[in-house]
């Protein structure tokens, strides 16, 4: 994947950030396993707990939620709002 930053993800899947914008993305992971640099998603409620913890760069999410991580806000976190 190619480097590119939250707000550049962000116009192809949902176009409501909360957080840095700025952030570089180049690859995907599970939110357990998320590090620095990386994007995840939260689709299923069971999994909020690992959001507090997570080292993702940003996640996908349904609501704005707590999580030192940046966020794009989509419909659905595990499809994206592909354009």
């Amino acid at each position: 994947m190619t480097e590119r930053t939250v707000a550049e993800l962000a116009h192809h899947v949902g176009d409501r950030v909360v957080g840095d914008d700025g952030r570089l993305i180049s690859s995907a992971a599970g939110i357990a396993e998320a590090q620095a640099g990386q994007i995840t998603f939260l689709a299923n409620p069971r999994y909020t707990k690992w959001l507090a913890d997570t080292r993702a760069s940003v996640v996908l999410v349904a609501e704005p939620v707590n999580s030192p991580a940046a966020q794009i806000i989509v419909e659905n976190p595990y499809y994206g709002n592909l354009r």
